[in-house]
């Protein structure tokens, strides 16, 4: 096994922090998709590790796929925002009862049928996976990915988990806007069908409404 690697990395300052948190609180506001919302928060979280890339996945349990939300690298990626792939086998026993999942080494893992298989090809030798989790149901990922083996420190995994606490708040809020306004738009279209149906009555026919 290869011997861990000493950062000279600062540690992430709590003012940084709070200003992550800040950002995302705005985003939240602001943005029209959760996209938006995930692409401004990993600006940012991504400097504040100084690792090369960074992600947000949505996890669709439907289908037991994962969609990729937002990309932030600081070099072209083979990872697509919009692209769907589907959960591989044994995703969560991974992360246990735990939150966090780091692989020290992508290249110690099998070359073939393996979801780091991009991840590799853009030259990340270690990683690290957040859950989003709210009120006890995962909601997402947020993966940081970084050029050197062995990169993230234990304090950084600490603060990858309080800032995915609080992607999971802003992405349920958002999901739960999103789900109202389907909802609004769904009842509209039935008023104007209901609406159309009626004023194709002559004046003088009475229609129970």
């Amino acid at each position: 096994m290869e011997p861990a690697i000493v950062h000279h990395i600062p540690v992430c300052p709590f003012s940084q922090r709070l200003e992550i948190l800040h950002e995302i609180d705005l985003g939240f506001i602001n943005a029209n998709s959760i996209a938006e919302i995930m692409t401004g928060a990993l600006k940012q979280i991504r400097t504040l590790f100084a690792c090369e890339q960074a992600s947000a996945l949505l996890f669709d349990h439907t289908t037991n796929e994962v969609l990729i939300l937002a990309v932030e690298a600081a070099l072209p990626s083979l990872i697509q925002t919009g692209e769907r792939y589907p959960l591989s086998p044994g995703f969560w026993t991974e992360f246990g009862t735990g939150q966090i999942s780091v692989i020290d080494d992508l290249t110690a893992l099998p070359t073939t049928g393996n979801a780091y298989h991009r991840v590799r090809q853009d030259g990340m030798r270690s990683s690290l996976r957040a859950l989003l989790t709210h009120l006890g149901q995962p909601l997402g990922l947020l993966i940081l990915n970084a050029a050197t083996p062995y990169y993230f420190t234990v304090e950084q995994q600490t603060v990858a988990a309080q800032l995915a606490n609080q992607l999971a708040v802003a992405l349920q809020q958002r999901l739960l806007v999103d789900d109202l306004a389907q909802y609004v738009a769904k009842v509209e279209e039935m008023r104007q069908f209901r609406q159309a149906f009626l004023d194709g009555f002559p004046a003088n026919v009475a229609v129970l409404a």
